[in-house]
């Protein structure tokens, strides 16, 4: 493959700045701990990823596979090492070096079969990357007027001054909790898409009209940055700007934004999600230590591998009844009284006698969880494989209202989500949105008659 020397500079800038980075990250607290042969797994690992960002970024963009890189050299490699280097591992965790050497090693033996499994190549019938479609009649209009009733829900139900801040942004006791999640994956899904497919049709029009700046409004009250989680907040915001600017496809600058998202802004919100004004967000964000971050509960991923280890060696692997749990979310706890919870409230209970159970459960942990070291393997080539078919699905498909073409950028950050876990929660919104948006993108579109 050649590269042309505007985009080996610019492999050059991303190196340099992810080395930088890790540099920074790793000498902003002083060094306790120090093994030469755990030291060496890690800067393993963060070669491994770090030679994959730049071997993807090479050839596009963004996809799957480079979010997959981009979130297992923050949260296995750099945040990792840190808290080996200070031993401040989170939750309390005082973790044996046997036991982060063995966790290190888990981590590489999922990459190499997630990778294994992106070389797969998967030829599905049907698949014709040439299709044109077109929005039908009145579709636009539909969609509209959903976004202004959904707006208008959000009015009524939570009140227009706390539909800017997370903390206030709640359904609180004035809904019960199905109608909660309704709101969250439903309801917010139709906004987007509305937005997302108006969006789309006015840049093939040329032309900006009221329908779409309505739905931008109804969609930007519903769905305020500020007042969602960080995973939707990401998710949705980055596949507007993938969707708004066609020319994101062509650059590298994606993956600086980013770079910039996980030691900036990830941060930030992280401090201002239980703000309960605006004057009290902008305290917490003041008062952020970027260094301190990496030693919190938001970069967990790593202990957390440690921690489910624990759990498998003192109670045996679930075969698979922790993921039967997450493909059948949808079914009520009032139907299935016995069905699971998310893996992290699961295990840090019983393992760290603690009763806090909003931790992360990352996607490799869940693997190990389910099926022990097999279950690693084999989860880790079947993720490898799936994610590897829609990146070259994506990819390949060059008319923009094709259906992968309007869900895939939606999906990516919450595929990055999927990566901390736990698998529950995030396979609820990635599975939310990508329905929502198949029933949608049926419904409104059809394809172009030659």
């Amino acid at each position: 493959m050649v590269v042309s020397a505007r985009k080996l500079g610019s492999l050059i800038f991303l190196a340099v700045l992810l080395v930088v980075i890790g540099y920074v990250i790793l000498h902003v607290k002083e060094h306790e701990r120090y093994d030469v042969y755990i030291v060496f797994t890690f800067y393993l690992n963060i070669g491994i990823f770090l030679i994959h960002i730049l071997k993807e970024v090479s050839k596009r963009s963004f996809s799957f596979c480079l979010f997959f890189d981009m979130f297992a050299l923050f949260f296995f490699g750099f945040a990792a090492l840190l808290q080996f280097f200070t031993n401040q591992f989170i939750w309390r965790l005082q973790a044996e070096s046997t036991e982060v050497l063995i966790c290190n090693l888990i981590i590489f033996l999922w990459a190499v079969f997630f990778y294994s499994g992106r070389n797969v190549k998967i030829v599905l019938k049907g698949n014709d990357f040439n299709k044109k479609y077109t929005m039908r009649k009145n579709a636009r209009y539909i969609l509209c007027f959903f976004s202004i009733f959904i707006m208008l829900y959000y009015i009524k139900t939570i009140g227009l001054s706390n539909l800017f801040l997370r903390s206030t942004n709640s359904y609180g006791e004035t809904v019960d909790t199905t109608t909660a999640l309704l709101a969250v994956h439903g309801l917010r899904n139709i906004s987007l898409y509305s937005l997302a497919f108006n969006i789309v049709y006015c840049r093939k029009q040329g032309k900006v009209d009221a329908i779409c700046i309505i739905a931008a409004v109804c969609f930007l009250v519903s769905c305020f940055p500020t007042a969602v989680s960080r995973n939707v907040a990401a998710a949705y915001y980055m596949g507007l700007i993938i969707l708004t600017f066609p020319k994101v496809r062509k650059t590298q600058w994606l993956p600086i934004i980013l770079i910039v998202g996980l030691v900036v802004v990830f941060p930030l919100l992280g401090n201002m999600r239980n703000a309960t004004s605006t004057t009290e967000g902008m305290e917490m964000v003041q008062g952020t230590s970027l260094g301190d971050t990496y030693l919190t509960g938001d970069y967990d991923a790593f202990s957390m591998i440690m921690i489910i280890r624990r759990y498998v060696l003192d109670n045996g692997a679930t075969l698979g009844r922790q993921l039967l749990g997450v493909l059948l979310f949808f079914v009520p706890r009032k139907i299935w009284p016995t069905k699971p919870i998310g893996t992290g409230a699961t295990v840090i209970g019983p393992v760290m006698s603690q009763s806090f159970a909003n931790v992360s459960a990352p996607l490799i942990g869940e693997a190990y969880v389910n099926g022990g070291v097999l279950g690693t393997i084999v989860m880790g080539f079947i993720v490898g494989i799936m994610t590897g078919s829609a990146d070259n699905k994506y990819w390949k498909t060059k008319d923009e209202f094709a259906r992968v073409r309007m869900i895939y950028p939606f999906n990516l950050l919450q595929f990055f989500f999927m990566m901390r876990g736990d698998l529950l929660s995030s396979w609820a919104y990635f599975f939310a949105t990508y329905f929502v948006g198949s029933v949608i993108w049926k419904l409104s579109v059809i394809e172009e008659k030659a």
